[in-house]
């Protein structure tokens, strides 16, 4: 087969798709500290593209939370704010900035340039999309945004190709999506909210950006759509954390130092916080829930009354789950419904919610040392019998279910 067959070309662009969703996913979780040369250079390249004098100044936070402190207190700079808003605001937020934040903020800032240097860059600085054509799907990502990718990838390499190519590229986009924006932009941004319920959200996401960077890398590369202003975009995404662009200066964050994720692409990590930046501000997460530090760090303290008193139900589940099913059983005097050779069914009624009802068998293998390892298993509420609870477990009926020999 020749190697310019269209199945060929077909292979060999997905491969260049995989190669760089992987490279951009790990773009997107690295832990590596920000390259600052490189992404202030991007800064003033992308400055000079939109018609702007380069930033007099660059500000280094250590954490998007130290980012968005900047970034409330430049709304308060800002000519734009009203002044008895700024006043108000100032003593609600400001006094409240979780450590030293606030003070290495004020020095960074105070007596550097004119109060219009503060004037946050809004969306319609950015240059105007042409519509129709393969730039308006970067940076914007309208739903229509994939019709004019497809037909630029047809005319490169053919209408079968393209199709084929440009649906592969849109699941790119939305596999590195869920992860960047859905399991860690979205849970951080709530966590700063809390903090500065005010805070200039007119943020850029750096390398949280990963998705839409590997789709413009990969267009740039393969239709020729490249702009200095995309150029620029591309290498902050793999260079630094959130950003705010005003007129005169920047505030860039730092990227984390730590970053757990559990098998569904979320936030976790049952030994320390999930998230964690180089100024020690992070979260504990549990399977993409933001929890306190105890729920992690000591679940011994939790007991079996907190969780029955527990009236949010997801927060009692993650309470159950850390504390551990045989705790639980053992410290809520949950008494047996049933029992035989199978195994023990508990039932233990709770708030809101179905009764958790749990089967307590035996490992038919016994371990190294010849102790033989029991566990909980969770079954549907609708069981009424050990035997019957473990067959579910194996997908079987309690009739179809007779081992002769268990492993």
């Amino acid at each position: 087969m020749s190697a310019t067959s269209p199945r060929q070309v077909i292979v060999d662009e997905e491969a260049e798709i995989e190669r760089l969703q992987a490279r951009w996913r790990g773009l997107g979780l690295s832990t590596a500290p920000a390259d600052r040369p490189t992404a202030e250079r991007a800064i003033a390249d992308l400055y000079r593209a939109l018609g702007l004098a380069p930033p007099g100044r660059c500000i280094w936070a250590l954490s998007p939370l130290q980012g968005a402190a900047a970034a409330t207190m430049a709304q308060f700079l800002s000519p734009w704010m009203p002044a008895q808003v700024r006043a108000a605001e100032w003593a609600r937020d400001m006094d409240g900035a979780p450590g030293e934040v606030m003070a290495a903020i004020r020095q960074a800032i105070a007596g550097h340039g004119a109060v219009d240097d503060w004037e946050p860059l809004r969306e319609e600085t950015w240059p105007s999309r042409r519509s129709g054509s393969p730039e308006e799907a970067v940076w914007g990502f309208r739903s229509d945004a994939w019709a004019p990718i497809r037909s630029g990838l047809g005319q490169r390499f053919g209408a079968a190709a393209g199709g084929r190519l440009g649906g592969r590229l849109e699941r790119m986009y939305w596999d590195l999506f869920a992860v960047q924006v859905r399991n860690l932009m979205r849970p951080l941004g709530d966590a700063i909210e809390r903090h500065f319920w005010l805070f200039d959200s007119h943020f850029q996401a750096g390398q949280q950006d990963a998705s839409r960077a590997a789709v413009a890398e990969y267009i740039g590369g393969r239709l020729g759509v490249t702009t200095p202003t995309r150029d620029a975009m591309i290498q902050l995404a793999g260079t630094c954390g959130w950003w705010w662009p005003y007129r005169g200066a920047v505030i860039l964050s730092e990227r984390p130092r730590r970053l757990r994720l559990d098998a569904g692409g979320r936030l976790h990590a049952e030994d320390g916080r999930a998230l964690e930046y180089p100024d020690g501000w992070g979260m504990y997460v549990w399977h993409g829930h933001e929890v306190p530090e105890r729920l992690i760090l000591r679940p011994e303290t939790i007991t079996a009354a907190e969780i029955l008193g527990e009236a949010n139900i997801e927060r009692r589940r993650i309470l159950l789950e850390r504390m551990g099913y045989a705790r639980f059983i053992l410290e809520s005097g949950a008494r047996p419904m049933h029992a035989d050779e199978a195994g023990t069914l508990y039932r233990i009624d709770l708030p809101r919610e179905d009764p958790l009802v749990l089967v307590h068998v035996a490992n038919a293998t016994p371990e190294p040392d010849g102790s033989v390892r029991r566990y909980f298993l969770r079954v549907p509420p609708r069981m009424r019998r050990a035997r019957q609870a473990v067959a579910w477990t194996f997908g079987m009926s309690e009739r179809q279910y007779a081992p002769a020999r268990e492993t």
